[in-house]
């Protein structure tokens, strides 16, 4: 694309923030493995019922620097499409100044062989959160951007053909501080992005919807007088819309907290972006929602992390109308937390994050629930380094297709990563 930009003095992305990760520190990069699996870990004792399926294969992507996965979708020919963003070396003019950190989309076979990776973006930072198949066959992306060193970001939309070339890219200045983190095609063509600006100063929760071009149409704010913040987003059945994250302003006896403490935010709107209700959920530390969907039974269930001594992996499941019937937590004696939360075929759930207390203490870290969220198996993924999953999808012969980021396999300090695990044996 043809974005013209200044060179962008920035040496690190502080990610940890998103992510919620105790530890970004990227460590020597390491040789690539010898087998195409990770090297199998030792679980703790815990109570499942069924052995956890085997691990088909998995890929890395990237070079010598930083290249990360945030999300993945199968594709209607059976492979998949990640999002992520890494350094853009055919775009670097300047060898002075650390290369373009672009947004890229990677596509593969069902095998996971890369058929293509498209880069997007100009001199700055550009970065892909979330993205789906839109229904001509080509994809949308949704990330933020900054134009040049000291300036605010700005929420980065993308659309592109089947071959990932780009159709068209918008950029939504709302106010300062503008970041998106998930898109959805809409039932009307359009898209619904969810994320965050900071109209008031502080964050505040941020809805927009765009029309098939990409014209905005409208968007929403969403919180209180404090920190509020969007990560994922649905439409519903009725054409409205699902949305989680996090807030400050609202929840647990918000007058005897610390402005420090964060409470699970759920809000549900009209096709119009008009709020009819909101809930939250958690106790007097750290809750935070990263991921929702609309359930068979007309609910939500919602993925993220409870803090209690350590953090825990995090699935709340509510009624159509926000009121909870359970919530369930996941881990050891130690960090856990999850990212992803989609429902399975058979009215369960699968939910991707990361464990410190179960394989090698910094790993990927896959569940398995039943539709009342016993879990059912769990699964870690990872070396000794620094191993992490964002994203997960049941695909269509069973098993599931995962995408994150490693340290212990791949060429860089960190690789994009794609993982396929089997379906369950019966």
């Amino acid at each position: 694309m043809s974005k013209q930009r200044n060179p962008l003095l920035i040496t690190g992305i502080l990610v940890a923030s998103l992510v919620g990760l105790t530890s970004c520190l990227a460590p020597a990069p390491s040789p690539a493995p010898s087998s195409t699996e990770p090297t199998p870990t030792t679980p703790e004792p815990t109570p499942t019922s069924v052995s956890p399926p085997a691990i088909s294969w998995y890929k890395t992507f990237g070079g010598l620097d930083d290249d990360y996965a945030w999300s993945v979708k199968q594709t209607t020919d059976g492979g998949y499409v990640l999002a992520g963003y890494g350094p853009n070396y055919d775009e670097w003019e300047d060898p002075t100044q650390p290369p373009p950190r672009d947004a890229y989309l990677i596509k593969t076979d069902a095998e996971g062989n890369k058929q293509w990776q498209k880069y997007y973006g100009g001199t700055g930072f550009d970065s892909a959160y979330s993205v789906q198949q839109t229904k001509d066959g080509g994809f949308i992306f949704v990330g933020y951007s900054v134009f040049s060193y000291g300036e605010d970001e700005d929420v980065y939309l993308v659309k592109t053909d089947v071959d990932g070339d780009e159709q068209w890219y918008k950029t939504f200045d709302i106010s300062k501080g503008d970041q998106a983190y998930s898109v959805q095609q809409t039932s009307d063509g359009g898209y619904i992005i969810a994320g965050r600006t900071s109209i008031r100063g502080q964050l505040d929760a941020l809805l927009i919807k765009v029309n098939a071009q990409g014209t905005e149409e409208w968007h929403k704010t969403f919180g209180g007088e404090l920190f509020d913040e969007f990560y994922s987003v649905q439409q519903t059945t009725d054409g409205g819309y699902i949305i989680a994250g996090y807030t400050k302003s609202y929840g647990y006896e918000r007058e005897y907290v610390s402005e420090g403490d964060k409470n699970i935010y759920l809000v549900k709107t009209d096709s119009q972006g008009n709020e009819q209700w909101h809930k939250t959920f958690g106790g007097p530390h750290d809750d935070d929602a990263r991921s929702v969907q609309q359930t068979a039974d007309g609910g939500y269930i919602i993925a993220g992390i409870t803090f209690n001594k350590y953090d825990d992996a995090y699935l709340i499941k509510t009624d159509a109308k926000g009121n909870e019937q359970w919530h369930n937590t996941y881990g050891g004696s130690k960090t856990d937390q999850a990212s992803a939360v989609q429902q399975t075929s058979d009215g369960g759930y699968i939910v991707v994050g990361y464990t410190v207390s179960y394989g090698n203490g910094n790993d990927a870290y896959l569940v398995k629930t039943d539709a009342l969220g016993n879990e059912q198996w769990y699964k870690t993924l990872g070396g000794v380094r620094l191993d992490t999953g964002f994203s997960v999808q049941q695909t269509s012969d069973g098993g599931y297709i995962i995408a994150g980021v490693t340290e212990s396999y791949g060429e860089g300090r960190k690789d994009a990563w794609l993982i396929k695990i089997d379906a369950e044996r019966k």
